[in-house]
């Protein structure tokens, strides 16, 4: 199959464009990064509890993989309703939920809340935007919307990166760092794209 036929059958298949979306994916990465989240250096916690469901909660996947290289906090990942019973307000919540109406979610920042905890929510708009709105020690950081999750991981994995750096929880790279690892990824992307790419 020749690259015009790839084309016309990328076409005809992928009706919600979900090649573009994964096409920008380094991009998306980068300008999220590089956003200023507006949240100041808070590194004084026993650990960080990552919430979210599916493609929004992978991101605490990749935080928590990053946090035991560099041997700092520890990073947990919750994907189920309320929060672990061993949870106490010393610990960050981390909330995902692309929609902010991923009623697990939900259910585990209400639960923060009652209790005292301080909740860093990244979404697109919802309840959970309302709910942090309320609180005077939690702040809720958009991304873009009218994706599905698993097409906005650049937005939600990069806005998270950055609430982290902000907050000193993650060591932030360099701006030199930064720019050469979204390029090994554009790189990456490029040679694995079923049109353009050796992929």
């Amino acid at each position: 199959m020749d690259e015009s036929d790839m084309a016309s059958l990328l076409a005809e298949l992928d009706a919600s464009g979900m090649a573009g979306l994964t096409r920008s994916f380094a991009d998306d990465l980068e300008a999220a990064m590089a956003a200023e989240v507006g949240i100041e250096d808070d590194s004084d916690w026993s650990g960080v509890l990552c919430l979210g469901m599916g493609g929004s909660g992978a991101g605490g996947r990749f935080l928590k993989a990053l946090a035991a290289a560099e041997g700092g906090l520890p990073f947990v990942v919750w994907g189920d309703y309320g929060l672990p019973s061993w949870w106490g307000p010393e610990w960050l919540v981390l909330a995902t939920s692309y929609s902010g109406n991923t009623e697990e979610t939900l259910d585990g920042v209400r639960e923060a809340l009652e209790s005292g905890g301080t909740v860093v929510g990244v979404c697109s708009g919802g309840q959970l935007v309302e709910l942090l709105d309320g609180s005077d020690d939690s702040v809720s950081l958009a991304v873009p919307g009218g994706q599905m999750p698993r097409s906005a991981f650049g937005h939600i994995l990069g806005t998270q990166l950055a609430a982290c750096w902000a907050l000193g929880l993650l060591a932030a790279p360099s701006a030199d760092e930064r720019a050469a690892m979204v390029e090994r990824l554009r790189a990456a992307s490029a040679d694995a794209d079923l049109i353009d790419g050796d992929g």
